[in-house]
């Protein structure tokens, strides 16, 4: 299968731009792969408005002040990790 790796930061923007959500498909096998893990209604799967309406609900999550409170957590797990590797 063809695969296209983005590193322009202008382009990642540019993809993933809500107003550009139609020239970006998931594939077929994609949803062949993650059906069986995790189910098509779920945000990796979904498109359109239910992709929209998931999105949304996930946005408070990762507001800046929630993500900068769970830094000293993840700091902490990748400390104890790494060492134990």
């Amino acid at each position: 299968a063809d695969r296209l790796v983005v590193s322009n930061p202008e382009w990642i923007s540019e993809s993933f731009h809500r107003q550009n959500e139609s020239n970006y498909v998931k594939s077929s096998m994609a949803k062949i792969i993650f059906k069986p893990l995790i189910g098509l209604r779920n945000l990796l799967v979904a498109e359109g408005a239910e992709h929209e309406r998931m999105r949304r609900m996930l946005n408070p999550a990762f507001h800046h002040s929630n993500v900068r409170s769970t830094i000293p957590l993840i700091v902490d797990r990748t400390r104890r990790r790494t060492v134990s590797i």
